[in-house]
């Protein structure tokens, strides 16, 4: 069996039109994959690392909302998959308060894998 341990810490903080957002996970496993009860592999890997992701942003009189945000994800050297860091810049309008949202953000992602790549997000959210 697998113990797993997960720190999780999050803050949100509000003032004015300003925001700011913080998380940190922390997870660590005593078996680096996933086991059944029996000792038997279950196929799963069990994901050890930790993440820090930060955000700030202000929101406009006319509902239009900037933020920055910083995102770096570490696995532990367990995982075969590779520390990420991701830059990010956004831009957000509401309508009819918080009913109608479409967001937009551009995103530098710098990875052993695909280092230094451009993502790009189109999204909307409807709340009814």
């Amino acid at each position: 069996m697998t113990d797993i341990q997960s720190l999780f810490i999050d803050m949100m903080f509000k003032f004015k039109n300003w925001s700011m957002m913080a998380e940190y996970v922390d997870k660590q496993a005593s078996i680096p994959v996933a086991v059944n009860s029996d000792g038997s592999l279950t196929g799963d890997e069990v994901y050890e690392g930790s993440g820090l992701n930060i955000q700030a942003g202000y929101l406009m009189n006319n509902n239009l909302e900037f933020a920055l945000r910083y995102t770096q994800i570490t696995p532990t050297s367990y995982v075969s998959y590779y520390d990420e860091t991701m830059y990010t810049i956004g831009i957000s309008k509401y309508y009819k308060g918080h009913k109608l949202k479409v967001q937009f953000d551009a995103s530098y992602l710098d990875n052993e894998i695909n280092p230094e790549e451009l993502l790009f997000r189109l999204q909307f959210d409807l709340h009814f």
